[in-house]
């Protein structure tokens, strides 16, 4: 019973979890999702997970409408980053991705425009935009997510 509230904590605080499936083990697809509510209340956390790959890191933090978000993955891991489209009643106005060069993307005015190493995809799904990145040698898995929101 008190493994689901860990789970949860971590997962929703801490932002980070692993889809398993019948083709790869735990923690080789990572799942990163702070929830909306727990950006604006706490807005701050971080978290840090040794999996088999290596070491899975995120530190978030939420202030003046800038969520921020700092990923570190293992090589050989891949990674889908859900930022919401909505917090604390404010709406997502752009996503970057500014690690190396500045790039955006995702735009409310233009949608989505990949264009920053390591980020395979980017397309809005429900009540976020999902990124899909790549824990790869030339990057080091690393990677910095800053999202602005704004009334419309």
């Amino acid at each position: 019973m008190l493994g689901a509230f860990d789970a949860w904590l971590l997962s929703s605080i801490g932002g980070l979890d692993s889809a398993v499936s019948g083709t790869t083990g735990g923690w080789k697809d990572i799942i990163v999702r702070v929830s909306p509510g727990v950006i604006a209340a706490l807005g701050h956390a971080s978290y840090r997970k040794r999996t088999p790959f290596g070491e899975v890191s995120l530190s978030w933090k939420y202030a003046a409408g800038k969520f921020t978000m700092e990923l570190g993955l293992p090589v050989g891991t891949t990674a889908t980053v859900h930022t919401p489209t909505s917090v604390a009643g404010a709406a997502l106005r752009t996503l970057h991705e500014s690690s190396g060069d500045p790039a955006e993307l995702w735009s409310a005015a233009g949608g989505a425009a990949v264009g920053a190493a390591g980020v395979r995809a980017v397309e809005p799904a429900g009540e976020a935009v999902v990124a899909t990145v790549a824990g790869g040698l030339g990057r080091g898995g690393s990677y910095r997510f800053e999202a602005r929101f704004g009334g419309e």
